[in-house]
């Protein structure tokens, strides 16, 4: 459902935050990703969401090439980012 690969991405100053990622993510399966601060996680969440524009590699959803598309573009197709926030609830 979900692909990406060799995916590289190089921030300025030449800091690689990926180096050749790939991952395939099934229709419906629930997936974890872990690893410790700085391996890049966050930067792979962004590049498959659209946030983030990898200098290699190819992201697919259902099939289709996305890698150029962006974020909203990606979200009218049915994939987002959501962030986390941490906070008390005031009432369940």
């Amino acid at each position: 459902m979900l692909e990406a690969d060799d995916v590289s991405v190089v921030y300025e100053g030449g800091f690689r935050a990926l180096n050749g990622a790939s991952v395939r993510l099934a229709a419906g399966a629930v997936t974890g990703l872990i690893g410790p601060n700085g391996a890049g996680k966050s930067t792979l969440f962004g590049v498959l969401a659209g946030a983030v524009r990898p200098a290699a590699g190819d992201v697919r959803l259902a099939g289709q090439t996305v890698t150029r598309h962006g974020p909203a573009w990606r979200a009218r197709r049915g994939l987002a980012r959501t962030f986390q926030l941490s906070r008390e609830l005031s009432s369940l």
